[in-house]
């Protein structure tokens, strides 16, 4: 019998317009995040920028995890799950609604595994976002939409053990990259140079585990950095997301 968990995330609509800005981080054992992210102006009615998110997690091991996400006007969902499978489960499916998304990358760690999905017109209103692997593991999920989101391109990921985590994505102007990271029991990563997006940890001892999600303003190329309190294990996955 499929085992299922279902928490709705609280959602708060925010702007990220080309630009780093301020985000409230949530106490890390929280069971669901909202964050509000001080908007900031546009510069342009091309430019891609976070139209709402949510996220959500469970620190038992269950098949799926579901949570809510008001989409306002987004054009582009992208959809970050952040685990630690009990064997070797994956990630087979993930829905906004009924709407199947479309992976766009796996990392499959020692221990922690990383996958980022996207959904292109994702219809707008509360929707649930549902979290489906092959087997129970631990999940945390991140969901972001952007408005004025037309394509993706440049995706990149990297995983193993080190402190400070860098990963370079190939964006445009006008555009953002967004990146999903999770990392090891001791970590408590600090953002650097991105907006952080959504944030939270499950599991405890040996099965402590970070996830988080952030943004950065697009350029021919741009570092996704994450840096952790030590050599821990980790996987980041980042894409661009291009008007």
């Amino acid at each position: 019998m499929v085992t299922s968990l279902l928490l709705a995330a609280s959602l708060h609509a925010s702007t990220i317009r080309g630009g780093v800005s301020q985000v409230w981080r949530p106490m890390p054992h929280g069971s669901s995040m909202w964050g509000g992210i001080r908007p900031k102006a546009a510069t342009s009615a091309a430019t891609v920028w976070v139209d709402s998110y949510a996220s959500a997690m469970t620190a038992s091991s269950v098949k799926t995890l579901a949570y809510t996400l008001n989409n306002v006007a987004g054009d582009l969902l992208v959809v970050g799950v952040e685990y630690k499978p009990a064997a070797t489960s994956t990630v087979w499916q993930v829905l906004y609604g009924t709407a199947t998304c479309s992976i766009a990358s796996s990392v499959v760690g020692a221990t922690r595994n990383n996958d980022m999905w996207y959904l292109a017109h994702p219809p707008t209103g509360s929707n649930t976002v549902t979290v489906n692997l092959t087997s129970n593991g631990m999940i945390g999920s991140g969901a972001i939409t952007f408005r004025n989101g037309a394509t993706v391109s440049g995706f990149a990921s990297t995983f193993g053990t080190i402190q400070a985590v860098t990963l370079t994505v190939t964006g445009i102007a006008g555009g953002m990259v967004v990146d999903s990271f999770v990392g090891g029991k001791t970590s408590d990563p600090a953002v650097c140079g991105q907006t952080q997006v959504y944030y939270g940890t499950f599991g405890s001892g040996a099965n402590k585990t970070v996830y988080a999600g952030s943004v950065k303003a697009g350029a021919a190329s741009v570092n996704m950095v994450w840096t952790q309190n030590a050599s821990e294990e980790y996987a980041e996955s980042a894409f661009a997301v291009n008007p």
